[in-house]
């Protein structure tokens, strides 16, 4: 059985679909169904798709979050392990470690080596078009050592200092980023606001009615 979380519209220079995500209870999934489409290539089944019922039901919504907080939560942690291992740039002022020995000016500096950002620049010429665009192994980096002694390395042999954010607090985030019940986005097709969030209008309702439970426990 479906339930109706979201709808929302993708349009086109030929015309515009429209979506729908729904939670399968079957499977615990859930997924993007095309509703309907005003785009002449578009491919539509000669029966009408299942779309489900708007939910209602606040334990299938709890069930649907679930999922959403761990789609969030891969999302927050593959960014901030690329962010700490593979940097694409850096802040002057930040500390990064080196993952490989680095030939600078004759001198072998060792992996782990630790240095301070003091400047960040391109390694070649770049074009707006075509290749060689700015990137992780086309900028290089000057940092401090601990000696005080300045040296330039590739960005590509190098990573935060730092570690990744811990999984708790990822989760945490994750939990809270749900609440805005964007089930549209984890479906894998285009969506850039939803038309009707049937989701978030429930998950609104059911916070309202728990604070006047507690409201009226507390009185």
């Amino acid at each position: 059985m479906y339930y109706r979380l979201t709808e929302w519209e993708v349009k086109a220079s030929d015309g515009s679909d429209f979506f729908v995500s729904v939670y399968d209870a079957l499977t615990n999934t859930v997924k993007a169904v095309l509703a309907s489409s005003t785009r002449g290539s578009a491919i539509m089944s000669d029966h009408e798709p299942d779309l489900g019922q708007p939910i209602t039901d606040p334990a299938i919504l709890e069930k649907a979050l679930l999922l959403l907080t761990e789609h969030i939560y891969m999302l927050l942690r593959s960014i901030e392990h690329k962010e700490v291992y593979e940097p694409v740039c850096v802040d002057r002022g930040a500390f990064v470690r080196l993952t490989d020995d680095v030939v600078v000016d004759g001198k072998v500096l060792l992996a782990n080596t630790v240095g301070q950002v003091y400047m960040t620049g391109p390694s070649g010429p770049f074009f707006t078009k075509g290749h060689s665009l700015p990137g992780r192994q086309s900028t290089r980096v000057g940092i401090s050592l601990t000696d005080g002694s300045p040296v330039v390395v590739p960005l590509s042999v190098c990573r935060l200092e730092r570690e990744p954010e811990e999984d708790d607090s990822l989760h945490v985030r994750a939990r809270l980023l749900a609440r805005n019940c964007e089930f549209s986005r984890m479906t894998g097709e285009r969506c850039s606001w939803d038309a009707c969030n049937h989701a978030k209008t429930l998950f609104l309702r059911m916070q309202s009615e728990r604070l006047a439970s507690a409201n009226l426990a507390a009185a």
